[in-house]
């Protein structure tokens, strides 16, 4: 246990292991991504391989470089050249900002050398990616108290240098849809951290993927955020990818995220087989109306539009303010009086698409870059 050291009027130095409450000075939480990633804290970020991790959280290093601002990144996994370097560039980060650590950390022995290099750099970001490369042989991740010896040295580093630590965790595979009990090893992973935020393909849309605040003890939950990766091309034959922004996604429940498939399954059924008792296999009826009962029976929006294409129900508009009809189109529409239109693929506005590579219109950071 460390504690405050005290020297008295004649030189004579002492430990004083508490601190009065009233001794404490309050503080509002500082953001580095509002809402998301606290600054002087530890955040979790969790998701199976091949969601864009690492992409997102170079995003967020080039935002944080942007605001002249000093990135520590700390892998055991991506290529420097191939893969760091792209990326980085790829999100428009201001390269002479970022600091790859080299000689990599064995946790917990190495806090001190870390907490070293964030004062040297005066660093405003850490990531660790991933967090497990970094444990020391001696550490059974799959014990609460084991995992808690690493991460109480990392929050203690954070808070004295002020820097935002990100970890980067798998999830397993497991049969919760606990988002919490799904990241591989123990509990004390997320019970530790302050904020844990996990990405996953979007269960009703694989075109797109969710980013989720699953756990905080800082501040309400923010929305889910969408996103995809996309192909960048930075000549001299160099392909990286970089994330484009699609805007909130408050549709979403993180809780469905890591829902085994079986489940999803399930509520694709009970879908299918609630269009099929109203009938509109063989009659067209409002679409409003549809959607209403179903969400009456927790069957939402996109899982609803997902059975109506798996069943072949056309949706189509009788008139320009008429709304959508989903079944077989009557023979007076097919004469011109309404148009077969495929249900748009996204339920986000068309306005929060990004419009380029590297300013994206829709801004989830809040940090104006």
């Amino acid at each position: 246990m460390s504690g405050v050291e005290l020297i008295d009027d004649y030189g004579r130095r002492s430990v004083r292991n508490t601190i009065n409450a009233a001794d404490i000075i309050a503080e509002a939480v500082d953001w580095l991504w509002p809402g998301r990633v606290p600054y002087g804290m530890v955040t979790v970020f969790a998701g199976m391989p091949g969601v864009g991790k690492s992409t997102i959280l170079y995003d967020l290093a080039a935002r944080t470089t942007r605001d002249g601002r000093t990135v520590l990144v700390v892998t055991a996994e991506d290529h420097l050249a191939a893969v760091v370097r792209p990326r980085l560039e790829a999100a428009g980060a201001v390269l002479p900002n970022v600091e790859v650590v080299t000689a990599l950390p064995t946790l917990p022995d190495d806090v001190g050398s870390i907490a070293a290099l964030i004062t040297d750099h005066d660093a405003a970001l850490v990531i660790l990616d991933p967090l497990v490369a970094f444990i020391g042989d001696g550490v059974n991740t799959h014990r609460d108290h084991h995992v808690r010896r690493v991460l109480a040295p990392l929050g203690e580093m954070a808070e004295r240098t002020k820097a935002a630590v990100v970890v980067v965790i798998h999830t397993n595979k497991g049969q919760s849809s606990d988002p919490l009990m799904r990241i591989s090893g123990s509990i004390g992973f997320t019970g530790a951290a302050r904020s844990v935020i996990v990405a996953a393909t979007d269960p009703e849309d694989e075109t797109r993927r969710i980013l989720a605040v699953a756990k905080s003890n800082l501040a309400k939950i923010p929305p889910p955020l969408a996103y995809r990766l996309v192909e960048r091309d930075l000549g001299s034959e160099v392909v990286t990818s970089r994330v484009e922004w699609l805007g909130e996604a408050p549709e979403v429940d993180v809780h469905d995220l890591l829902a085994v498939k079986d489940a999803k399954s399930g509520r694709g059924d009970a879908a299918r087989r609630f269009l099929i008792a109203a009938g509109v296999q063989t009659t067209a009826q409002k679409a409003v109306e549809l959607e209403a009962e179903a969400e009456a029976q927790g069957i939402n929006y996109r899982t609803l539009r997902r059975a109506r294409e798996d069943l072949g129900v056309p949706a189509w508009k009788a008139g320009f303010d008429a709304g959508w009809w989903w079944g077989p189109k009557e023979e007076d529409n097919r004469s011109g009086h309404g148009t077969l239109v495929p249900l748009s693929s996204s339920v986000l506005p068309a306005e929060t698409t990004p419009s380029n590579a590297q300013g994206d219109t829709f801004d989830p950071f809040g940090m104006g870059h």
